[in-house]
């Protein structure tokens, strides 16, 4: 159920390098996979990669997982997104992480999804949503 239309896979060298181990095990595969809200965004929101171990198989996304994820890509910290401040790019971060949760999880309802987000009521998190499909809407008839 991951919002997955693009994933790149890299090898990137296990460090400090085991001697007991052979060469085919020192090299590990990581994929990126780029997470997505389900449909349009607003201009200027960044991508969000979710970074796993390609051998490991699909674990079950968790939301600090993709608060950590959205927190990396807008240049912030995660505990600036679960947190008070209501700074514009702060707000934007939030509604964007919380539209992310919603689509790739969503055996979570909206008070879990506000309990994962900081303690925030579900409404907040009603609002937020319904915010984030406005704005992506709203820029998407402007570029026409």
């Amino acid at each position: 159920m991951i919002g997955l239309y693009q994933a790149q896979t890299r090898i990137r060298s296990a460090w400090p390098p085991n001697p007991g181990l052979k060469g085919r095990d020192i090299l590990r595969l990581e994929c990126r996979i780029l997470l997505s809200v389900g449909g349009p965004v607003p201009p200027g929101t960044p991508e969000v990669y979710f970074y796993r171990d390609a051998a490991g198989g699909y674990p079950p996304l968790e939301p600090e997982w993709i608060i950590k994820a959205t927190a990396r890509a807008w240049h912030c910290h995660a505990h600036e997104i679960i947190g008070q401040r209501r700074f514009k790019s702060l707000v934007a971060a939030r509604w964007h992480a919380a539209a992310l949760i919603r689509h790739n999880c969503p055996h979570l309802s909206l008070p879990e999804i506000g309990r994962a987000m900081g303690g925030r009521c579900h409404t907040s998190i009603m609002h937020g949503l319904r915010r984030f499909d406005e704005l992506a809407r709203q820029e998407s008839v402007e570029g026409e």
